[in-house]
């Protein structure tokens, strides 16, 4: 009585096998990648396996690499997230940048604010050394400063000014200790 030699199935990741654990080859479409130490097919940068279905799942849009859908594991230093220990989450630095949660990459706060939540323009904090004051979520300059377009740091006024727009001698308000009155020159009294 001859014996046929019965064929084992390969292992669920593989596409090819020459043992049942052994792959030859990994399903790109099912985003599973070929490890050379363990020979088997990994999920892909970016999916996660779920044993439950034996298939590769998306990871969250934040993460590099995930252990589950939204618990990270690794981030994409080029999206300039920074992997938060204690949550799993991939977070956006908390200077200069913020999360719109449905880009990968963080954005740049405006360059007036110093920390900012959901929009460039919503500024949360100013630094102090750029002569800003956070009002109704903008920092803006301070009394004795203005704005000079597209710089972080506020100039100062003439003395001449409580307070001046676009250059530091078109005063909008005057000093009220040195006597002066009349903008935008404010003149001596």
């Amino acid at each position: 009585m001859n014996l046929v030699p019965l064929c084992q199935p390969c292992h669920y990741s593989c596409r090819l096998c020459n043992q049942s654990s052994t792959c030859l080859s990994c399903n790109s479409l099912l985003n599973r990648v070929y490890n050379s130490i363990t020979q088997l097919c990994d999920c892909a940068s970016g999916y996660y396996e779920d044993n439950s279905t034996r298939t590769c799942i998306a990871c969250s849009f934040n993460c590099l690499t995930c252990l589950q859908a939204s618990t990270c594991s690794s981030c994409n230093s080029n999206t300039l997230r920074i992997l938060n220990l204690t949550t799993g989450v991939c977070d956006c630095p908390t200077i200069g940048y913020f999360d719109t949660f449905s880009s990968q990459i963080c954005s740049t706060c405006h360059y007036t604010c110093y920390t900012c939540f959901t929009t460039a323009t919503t500024c949360t904090s100013c630094l102090n050394s750029t002569s800003r004051t956070l009002s109704a979520s903008s920092c803006v300059c301070s009394n004795g400063f203005f704005d000079v377009s597209n710089q972080a740091i506020c100039s100062a006024c003439s003395y001449k000014c409580l307070t001046c727009v676009g250059t530091s001698l078109s005063c909008t308000a005057c000093s009220i200790t040195s006597h002066r009155q009349n903008t935008p020159n404010c003149n001596c009294i």
